[in-house]
């Protein structure tokens, strides 16, 4: 439906781009577009969220935050009342403001004494908690809400399964595993020409008249 390739090192800020260019392409925009981990930067899903796309993704980084209680992911941002919520229900108050990345960042502090749970929650003992909330927060803490949800969680699930044998298809059976040619312009055709190959299969199988 829309492919690229690129010589950045990680999938940041590439949901939206390949979204409308399958929408270009279909000509419709899908009803739900379903991603890995990958495009679930910050910065992915409020950018999807602005322009009314229908991004479903794990956030990225929510691993690690399972794994540990108090990691920054688990403090709950509350925009009404201007605070974050800790892992133990206490509320951080707003700090100062500060620029990073060149975005405006709102940092939040600990205001609890003698807390009991400062040696889990950070690491600097002679200090307390600060938690970062960016512009895109809110858009990803709805997000973590709704993959929760078990259609959601279904939804993604599934992902792995119409998509990851694919790849496994144009590595193993296709033996395409290194591109052949030079530059970015070359590196792209032979791609394009790899997805038309297997999308021509699979219309095949499906147009075939032993299937209707």
């Amino acid at each position: 439906m829309a492919a690229q390739v690129l010589n950045q090192e990680n999938d940041t800020g590439l949901a939206v781009p390949l979204m409308s260019q399958a929408e270009g392409n279909c000509g419709a925009a899908a009803a739900v577009t379903v991603a890995d981990s990958g495009y679930g930067s910050g910065v992915d899903i409020a950018q999807a969220a602005e322009q009314e796309m229908n991004l479903l993704v794990q956030p990225a980084g929510d691993a690690a935050a399972r794994a540990k209680r108090y990691h920054a992911h688990n403090f709950h941002y509350e925009a009404a009342t201007d605070q974050v919520i800790c892992p133990e229900g206490q509320a951080l108050k707003f700090a100062r403001p500060m620029r990073q990345k060149g975005q405006s960042v709102r940092i939040y502090r600990c205001e609890i004494d003698g807390c009991p749970v400062r040696a889990s929650c950070t690491k600097d003992l002679r200090a307390r908690r600060f938690v970062e909330i960016w512009p895109h927060t809110l858009a990803v803490q709805r997000m973590r809400a709704r993959v929760r949800q078990p259609g959601a969680a279904a939804q993604l699930r599934r992902r792995g399964q119409v998509i990851e044998r694919v790849f496994g298809q144009i590595k193993q059976h296709e033996g395409f595993r290194r591109w052949t040619v030079r530059g970015l312009e070359g590196v792209n055709a032979q791609w394009a020409l790899i997805c038309c190959a297997i999308n021509l299969r699979a219309l095949n199988r499906n147009w075939s008249p032993s299937r209707s």
